[in-house]
C-alpha cells in the first residue's frame, strides 16, 4: 500500500512539472505577443520559475519595447542568479527609463559577478537618485575594494537616503582605513558620514581619529563622532567625550553624554563628584595651604 502511495505521489510530481514546462512554453510565446498585457502576465509568470531555460528569453525581454516588461525582465534574471544575464544587465544600465536601470542594477547585485563592479561604478552617477541607490547596495553587495574610494568620493552629492545606503555599503566592504581618512576630507558632509559608517563597523584602531573628529569644525561631524565614539565601546574615549559636554552646541552635548551612558560612566555619581571636588578646592584648609605653597 506504501508503494503505491509513493508512486502515485511521483507520478502527481511528474505530471505537475510536465504541466508547469507546458506552461512556460506558453509564456515564452506570449512574450512575443502584441498585446502588453500579455506580455506582461508572461513576463510575471516566467520570474516565478526557478528554471535555468527561462534565462534566455528573460534577456530578450531586457529589449521589449514596454517599460514594465523590460522592468520584470530585470526583477526575474536577478531572482535566477544565472551569470549568463551580468552583461545584458550591464548594457541595460544605460536604458532610457530610470527605473528600469535601478532593477538592473539590483539585478546585478544578486549576481554576484565582479564584472559588475566598474559599469556600476559608473551608475553612481547616474542622474536617478533611485539609480545611485540600487548601484550602491549593488556594490556593496559585490565585496569589491574597488569600489571604495568611487564610493567615498560620491557621498559629497548624494542626496541624505543615498548617502545612507553608500555608508552602508562601505560598512559591508570594511572599509575601515579609507573613511579614517575621510575623517579629514574637505567635505564635512563627507566627515560625518566617514564618522558614522567607522561607528557600525566597531574597529577600535578608529577611536583616535574619531576623538580627534570632536574637534571638527562642523557640529554635525563632532555629533557623529561623539555618536560613533558611544558605538565603539572603548572607555578610553571617556575623557574626550566628557570634554564634549561642554561643547557649544546643543546636540553635541546631548549625544556625548548618551555615549557616556553606553560607556558605563554613571553621570549622576561623577557629577557629584565633580562638584564635590570644586567645593573641596574652595576649603579654608585648601585655600591657606595654596597660600602657603604660593605665597604673594
Amino acid at each position: 500500500m506504501k508503494m503505491k502511495f509513493a508512486a502515485l505521489i511521483l507520478l502527481l510530481a511528474i505530471s505537475a512539472m510536465s504541466a508547469i514546462a507546458d506552461d512556460a512554453d506558453n509564456w515564452i510565446q506570449d512574450l512575443k505577443d502584441p498585446s502588453l498585457s500579455v506580455r506582461m502576465d508572461a513576463i510575471k509568470a516566467l520570474g516565478e520559475i526557478n528554471d535555468s531555460r527561462m534565462v534566455e528569453p528573460l534577456i530578450l525581454a531586457l529589449s521589449d519595447k514596454a517599460t514594465g516588461v523590460r522592468y520584470n525582465a530585470a526583477i526575474a534574471l536577478g531572482k535566477l542568479g544565472d551569470t549568463r544575464a551580468v552583461v545584458p544587465l550591464i548594457q541595460t544600465l544605460n536604458d532610457e527609463e530610470f527605473n528600469v536601470r535601478d532593477r538592473a542594477a539590483w539585478a546585478l547585485g544578486e549576481l554576484n559577478d565582479t564584472r559588475a563592479v566598474e559599469p556600476l561604478i559608473l551608475a553612481i552617477k547616474d542622474e536617478s537618485t533611485d539609480v545611485q541607490a540600487g548601484a550602491v547596495i549593488a556594490l556593496g553587495k559585490l565585496n569589491d575594494t574597488r569600489a571604495i574610494d568611487p564610493l567615498i568620493l560620491a557621498i559629497k552629492n548624494q542626496s541624505g537616503e543615498v548617502a545612507h545606503w553608500t555608508v552602508n555599503a562601505l560598512v559591508s566592504l570594511n572599509a575601515v582605513d579609507p573613511l579614517i581618512r575621510a575623517l579629514n576630507n574637505e567635505d564635512s558632509w563627507v566627515r560625518m558620514e566617514a564618522a558614522n559608517a567607522l561607528g557600525k563597523l566597531n574597529e577600535t584602531r578608529a577611536v583616535q581619529s574619531i576623538i580627534q573628529a570632536l574637534n571638527d569644525e562642523n557640529y554635525a561631524v563632532r555629533a557623529e563622532a561623539a555618536w560613533a565614539l558611544g558605538e565603539l565601546n572603548d572607555t578610553s574615549a571617556i575623557e574626550a567625550l566628557k570634554s564634549a559636554l561642554n561643547d557649544e552646541d546643543e546636540t553635541v552635548q546631548r549625544v556625548a553624554e548618551e555615549s557616556l551612558i553606553k560607556l558605563g560612566w554613571d553621570f549622576e555619581l561623577n557629577k557629584s563628584i565633580d562638584l564635590f571636588e570644586d567645593q573641596d578646592s574652595q576649603s579654608p584648609a585648601k585655600m591657606d595651604q595654596a597660600t602657603f605653597e604660593n605665597p604673594p
